[in-house]
């Protein structure tokens, strides 16, 4: 979720309860994965994308020009997505490590 910032470049996407989410009406909460493996906000045309492609000490998931972060080739937009709602972003070889993000509506 976006915290009402689903149209601006670099806002910080956070975890927030479902239903404010909803109920602030402006789309936090609806996102779509694109054919080239990045995720959409539907309302405010951004994607997520890894803030300096790092997911060392949790990363940082941000909102990114969804043609820019792809055309910058660094694999920080492209998301592994599963059917359970769930999208995993993979770290680099030598960090070993992963994110782990949660599309699922579970609760208040």
């Amino acid at each position: 979720m976006t915290a009402g910032n689903v149209d601006v470049e670099g806002a910080e996407v956070s975890v927030e309860p479902c239903l404010a989410a909803v109920a602030a009406g402006d789309g936090r909460e609806l996102w779509q994965s694109l054919p080239n493996g990045q995720i959409s906000n539907v309302m405010g045309k951004k994607c997520l994308a890894l803030r300096d492609n790092a997911v060392s000490d949790g990363g940082s998931v941000v909102l990114m020009d969804c043609d820019q972060a792809a055309k910058a080739g660094d694999g920080s937009s492209i998301w592994e997505t599963q059917g359970s709602g769930v999208a995993t972003k993979k770290g680099s070889v030598a960090k070993g490590s992963e994110l782990t993000f949660s599309f699922l509506c579970q609760g208040n």
